[in-house]
Formats: C-alpha cells, structure tokens, sequence
C-alpha cells in the first residue's frame, strides 16, 4: 500500500536540497544579462509554448542549472489585469510547499520584460508514469492545496524530473480562482442557504 504521509515527508526532504541548489545558481543580475544574450542571439531555446520560450542556463559553482522562461509578446499582452492576475497567482503560489512545486522566481524588468525562473528539469515523465499511484495521488494531493489557496492551474500538468525529482514545469496558465473555497465547502456541506 502506498504510504503518503512517508512519502510527501521523503519528497519533502529531496526538494530542500534542490530549493537550496537552485538559490546557490539564482542569480537575477546575470538572469538579467543572459537575457540581453537571447535578444542577440547567443542563446539556442530549449523549448517554446504558447507563452514562454525556455533557455537553458548553465549552473554556477554548486548550483543548479536553470531554465529562463521568457514571456513571448503574446503573453505580455494578455492586457495589464490578466498580467497583474497572473502575478498576484504566482505570488499566492510561492507560499504553497508541495514535492511537486519547483522553487522559482518570477522577474519583472523594463519594458515589460518577464522572466519565470526555476532549475532545469531535464527529463519529462512519460505517459505511463504520470499513471502511477504515486504520481496520481501527489497531483490530486496538490490540487486540493492549490484549491484550498484559491489557485487553479487552467492547463495539463506537464511533468519533468530535476535530478530524479518530479517538478511541474508550466505556470503560464495559472490563475487565481474565481469560486471562494470556504464557500464552496459549505456548498458541498449543505450548509449554505
């Protein structure tokens, strides 16, 4: 039988070591400078969404490499109250702690420059594991959290490992919910008239 009491404390204590590696490689004066190296093409891209561009930065000392996600235009236009939404969901996000959730930083600059930083997740889980109890039961596990904060993540979960631990990678469609958890629980009770 799956424990997940034992589990969530071991994932718990792997994820320190890579929040610790992660602060020890960020960095936001050189993430600020590597992104004038996008802009003059030094930097091949990782990967590419509806939202962001990935880049892959090389860790310093003991640290942890790092993915550099770039707001493309697109995203930036969304309007100011989807971006100062989307802002405000991150920042709700960030005082949420959960094995799934990696360590990131989000980095607002001039002219609407926006950066989503986290470490580089190297390996996306395969469809198969992402069917496993135990990567079943941490996703739902995290969603009643991120439900009991008023945040929904309005998109499939894609699934990376960072040194063998499973990190969600996209946040782009993060949103802060519309529906007040403490009433929908007495909705669900029978207790509000």
């Amino acid at each position: 039988m799956f424990d997940i009491v034992n589990d969530f404390q071991v994932l718990m204590d792997a994820r320190r070591v890579l929040v610790q590696g992660f602060y020890k490689s960020y960095d936001p004066s050189r993430l600020w400078q590597e992104n004038k190296d996008i802009a003059k093409s030094r930097r091949h891209i990782l990967g590419e969404g509806r939202h962001f561009r990935s880049y892959l930065i090389p860790r310093q000392g003991e640290g942890l490499d790092l993915a550099m996600n770039v707001a493309k235009l697109s995203f930036l236009e969304r309007g100011p109250g989807e971006r100062k939404s989307w802002l405000e969901a991150c920042k709700g996000l960030m005082k949420v702690t959960h094995p799934l959730l990696p360590p990131f930083e989000v980095l607002e600059g001039d002219n609407d420059a926006l950066l989503f930083v986290m470490p580089y997740c190297e390996v996306p889980l395969s469809i198969d594991e992402l069917k496993t109890s135990p990567i079943t039961t941490r996703m739902e596990s995290l969603k009643r959290l991120l439900t009991e904060q008023g945040l929904i993540m309005d998109d499939y979960w894609q699934l990376r490992r960072c040194r063998g631990h499973e990190f969600i990678t996209d946040f782009s469609d993060l949103k802060r919910s519309s529906v007040d958890f403490n009433q929908t629980t007495c909705i669900k009770s029978g207790r509000l008239r």
